[in-house]
C-alpha cells in the first residue's frame, strides 16, 4: 500500500472548478494561522527552504508532528504512485470537483467567461499554477469516464509547477505520465477512458 500525509501545514487554497474559486479575502479568512508571506491571489506561501527541508522528513516524522498538531485525519493510504522511488513536497493548490451537471455547467462556463477563463474546466486550477505547487484535486474518486487529467493536461502541471498530483481520482495516458521525469504523483487509478461532462 502506498501512503500519502496531507500536511495541513503547508497551507491549501482552493481552486474550485465547481462551482467557483474562492477570493483571496476567503482565502486568507480560511487561513488565519498563516504569518508568512503569501502569493498574490491570498494562498500562503510556504516558504523555499521549508520545502526543501520536508524532502528528507519521514513519513513517521511528518505523521507524528500533523497528529501531535491536531490534524488526525491528514494520514490516507491505497494510492497508486507515479514514480514511487521519488517524494512530493510542494504547496497544495487545491481543486474539488462535483458530479457533472449540464445545468450547472453552463452557469460555470458562462462565470468563467465572465473571469476571462480559457480552455476546459480541468484547466482553470492548472493556469493557477506556481512552481513548486502540488495539484491536490478531490474527483470524488471517478474512475470509468473520469479521469480528466492524461498527459496533455500532466505536461501543462508539470510545465508550470514542476510537481506532480495528489488526484483522488483515475488518471490516463499512464505512459506519457511517466515520461515526465518528476511528475511524482499519488492518484487512485488508471483508467483508458476519457472524462465524460
Amino acid at each position: 500500500m502506498k501512503h500519502l500525509i496531507v500536511c495541513s501545514l503547508l497551507a491549501a487554497s482552493f481552486a474550485s472548478a465547481q462551482p467557483g474559486i474562492l477570493t483571496k479575502d476567503l482565502l486568507i479568512k480560511y487561513t488565519p494561522e498563516w504569518k508568512g508571506e503569501r502569493f498574490a491571489d491570498g494562498r500562503p506561501k510556504v516558504s523555499d527552504a521549508i520545502l526543501k527541508r520536508m524532502r528528507t522528513v519521514t513519513l513517521e516524522e511528518a505523521w507524528a508532528v500533523v497528529k501531535q498538531a491536531g490534524f488526525p485525519h491528514q494520514y490516507e493510504d491505497g494510492w497508486y504512485l507515479i514514480h514511487p522511488d521519488k517524494v512530493l513536497v510542494g504547496r497544495a493548490l487545491t481543486a474539488q470537483w462535483l458530479p457533472g451537471r449540464p445545468d450547472v455547467h453552463r452557469v460555470i462556463e458562462a462565470q468563467g467567461k465572465v473571469d476571462g477563463r480559457i480552455g476546459g474546466q480541468n484547466a482553470w486550477p492548472v493556469d493557477m499554477l506556481q512552481p513548486d505547487d502540488v495539484y491536490v484535486c478531490d474527483h470524488f474518486g471517478l474512475k470509468e469516464d473520469g479521469p480528466s487529467i492524461g498527459d496533455n493536461v500532466g505536461n501543462a502541471i508539470y510545465a508550470k509547477s514542476g510537481s506532480g498530483i495528489v488526484y483522488d481520482g483515475a488518471v490516463r495516458d499512464i505512459n506519457g505520465l511517466k515520461e515526465l521525469e518528476n511528475f511524482t504523483s499519488f492518484v487512485r487509478f488508471y483508467d483508458p477512458s476519457h472524462h465524460f461532462q
